[in-house]
């Protein structure tokens, strides 16, 4: 009787481990669909009127896709669209619409300013300085890549690196509001203010 039980239960394990193991099967088994055309995910996209308005200037960049203007309008309306909807896929479609001149070290202006912004957009910092480093040296004074340049520093820790080639105070708060000119973290000091409040830590290309 008790090898009759003892069969029996060992029959019934086996028979619930088989089971169990069918169904981990099932649920680990990836999905293949069947259809080329099947659509497994819809992303959201936008509004109605950015999706005409990118549409529009898509097609008037393939109709000359050489032509720098229409390019880096392109580009231009896709990091706005990235930042607006949070998609880093517009941010792939910026870099299509620059295609003939992202490789290049000489590219224009314009093209290195959009690439930078790109680049630091998907946390590539190094690349994205190296073309803000040529436009600057083309044009010491141009305030969108000194912005740009100051907000990849600021990012990657490398405060020092923020002082131009006049003596520059930043701040770095310590948990402390800054009560001068709206500042915010490692904003510029103009140099007509007084020096920083309490609780805030001067960095300088003196120091």
């Amino acid at each position: 009787m008790a090898r009759n039980n003892s069969a029996r239960t060992a029959i019934f394990a086996a028979r619930i481990t088989a089971t169990w193991l069918t169904a981990t099967a099932a649920i680990a088994a990836p999905y293949v669909p069947t259809d080329d055309a099947q659509v497994l995910e819809r992303l959201p996209g936008g509004t109605a009127a950015q999706l005409r308005q990118l549409k529009s200037m898509q097609a008037a960049r393939a109709a000359a896709p050489n032509d720098l203007s229409r390019a880096t309008e392109l580009a231009t309306a896709n990091i706005r669209a990235s930042r607006v909807e949070g998609d880093p896929r517009f941010l792939g479609y910026a870099q299509a619409a620059l295609a003939p001149w992202w490789k290049d070290p000489a590219a224009p202006a314009a093209v290195l300013l959009l690439r930078a912004t790109i680049l630091q957009s998907s946390h590539q910092f190094e690349p994205a300085l190296a073309d803000l480093a040529r436009v600057l040296e083309r044009e010491p004074k141009h305030a969108q890549a000194l912005l740009t340049r100051a907000t990849v520093l600021t990012v990657i820790g490398r405060y020092r690196e923020l002082a131009t080639s006049r003596e520059v105070s930043y701040v770095e708060e310590k948990g402390t509001q800054c009560e001068l000119h709206g500042h915010r973290r490692n904003h510029t000091i103009p140099e007509h203010l007084p020096p920083v409040t309490a609780g805030a830590v001067a960095v300088s290309r003196a120091s």
